[in-house]
């Protein structure tokens, strides 16, 4: 995995650069060599915040977060990241599970042979004053008529 660490408004040490290459070892067995990963720490009102963005085989992981100090933030962001891989992972791995995958992708590179169908279909000629050719008329439909109103119900004399 390509890691890149920018800081903005603030000098990075080596010793933290080494820190965040420690963390992002533990995704490299996610990732492959050609993965990019971008880790920007920016320090504004006393609180550290770094964002961090994993590109790889068009899929984009993206996690910030911030904190006190720069290990907190760090931890964070790596905890949150792992979260977001671990559930996109067994998104991936469900779907694929439940679905048949050598059927999906059969036709784009399996080797099959292709039939001919011939569809054999029954063409009746009809001569033009053959009456029993000609459609027959529809009927027009009858208005409907209006519903009767419901009669009102007699008063009973009390009694």
């Amino acid at each position: 995995m390509k890691l890149t660490i920018t800081g903005r408004k603030i000098n990075l040490r080596d010793s933290f650069k080494e820190r965040v290459d420690k963390k992002f070892t533990r995704f490299d067995k996610f990732f492959d060599e050609n993965a990019d990963a971008d880790v920007t720490v920016t320090m504004e009102r006393n609180r550290y915040t770094i964002e961090v963005t994993v590109r790889s085989k068009g899929y984009i992981y993206r996690a910030e977060k911030s904190g006190l100090d720069l290990d907190e933030a760090l931890d964070l962001v790596v905890d949150s990241l792992s979260a977001q891989i671990r559930r996109n992972k067994k998104k991936l791995a469900k779907r694929f599970k439940n679905s048949n995958t050598v059927e999906m992708f059969e036709p784009f590179g399996g080797d099959y042979e292709e039939e001919e169908v011939e569809d054999e279909v029954e063409v009746e000629e009809v001569a033009a004053g053959d009456s029993a050719a000609a459609p027959a008329p529809v009927p027009a439909a009858a208005p409907k008529a209006a519903a009767p109103a419901p009669k009102a119900a007699a008063p009973v004399a009390a009694g």
